[in-house]
């Protein structure tokens, strides 16, 4: 297909998610389908795991993986990784391999699955969690927070670090629009515990109190 269609392979977008199904409990031919975290939020319905990885190039499917529902996608990541190493190692000579891209989410960020990164040919590109970010300097501050006036344009910061067990280039970005949004829906759930406060402060002020006479009679 590759070959025939001339896909272009030096981008590789990875994902893996899950589908509800509607098989019964009881039912024992479909070891796949298992309870686990749906992320349709279906916890009543059994669950089925799917990989996929698609080219930038039309969005054409070209690795998939089908797991059982009870799995985290982090556990079946590696799987995922080196059936596209194998896959792609007879379609590219030697050498090329090293401009294929891949990007894939934060959900798979793993001491094991860097691990079985680092032996592949595949530049990564990833969200990291904030907790591997370095610390900035002063300058660095300041640098990011002129870089951001332009609220249409996201900009960022640029720090090489060995964090992932080889260097690695970190993006620190900043969105005033995603920033807006986050702020919005914090102050919506503010106001929303504020008010179940008050009507659990209106109940109490409302309430009868005890008769301390009547607790304290001897049954």
């Amino acid at each position: 297909m590759v070959e025939t269609f001339g896909v272009d392979l030096s981008g590789l977008v990875l994902d893996m998610t899950n589908f509800a199904t509607w098989i019964d409990s009881a039912n024992e031919r479909a070891p796949i389908a298992q309870r686990g975290h749906s992320k349709q939020k279906r916890s009543d319905l059994r669950i089925c795991g799917l990989g996929l990885v698609v080219s930038t190039d039309g969005g054409v499917p070209l690795v998939s993986l089908a797991y059982p529902g009870n799995r985290p996608d982090v556990t079946q990541f590696a799987t995922m990784v080196n059936e596209l190493v194998a896959r792609f190692g007879t379609l590219l000579p030697d050498g090329k391999g090293e401009r294929l891209t891949l990007v894939y989410d934060a959900g798979q960020n793993s001491g094991d699955n860097y691990e079985t990164l680092d032996h592949t040919r595949f530049t990564l590109s990833a969200r990291c969690p904030p907790r591997i970010i370095p610390s900035s300097s002063p300058q660095q501050r300041t640098a990011t927070k002129s870089s951001t006036s332009r609220p249409s344009r996201p900009h960022g910061l640029r720090d090489d670090q060995g964090r992932l067990r080889q260097t690695a280039r970190l993006v620190c970005c900043h969105s005033d629009g995603l920033h807006d949004k986050q702020s919005r829906g914090f102050d919506q759930t503010l106001a929303k515990v504020r008010r179940q406060l008050t009507e659990i402060q209106s109940r109490l002020a409302r309430a009868t109190p005890a008769n301390p006479r009547r607790e304290s009679r001897p049954r």
